[in-house]
């Protein structure tokens, strides 16, 4: 549904309805780039460089890079800290 939004938002290719939206690896317009699933190029040797969603915004000339996590916090007590 990120993926969705962020297309709607910048005018990228995407369905009407969030729930039939396939998500490519690469959606693109003049102004914007969203890759989705896709490894990152970097110099150093680092093993976790696929992150889920890069945004880059080519008129501002900056990247954005959105990492959704689930934290597993069901296992904290309350008042335990």
């Amino acid at each position: 549904m990120i993926h969705w939004e962020l297309c709607r938002k910048y005018q990228l290719e995407h369905h009407e309805k969030w729930y039939e939206h396939q998500p490519e690896s690469v959606s693109e317009n003049e102004s914007t780039k969203l890759l989705w699933d896709f490894m990152i190029q970097c110099d150093n040797s680092i093993k976790h460089r696929k992150p889920d969603l890069v945004l880059i915004d080519k008129q501002q000339k900056s990247v954005t890079v959105i990492d959704v996590a689930c934290p597993g916090d069901n296992r904290i007590l309350a008042g335990s800290v």
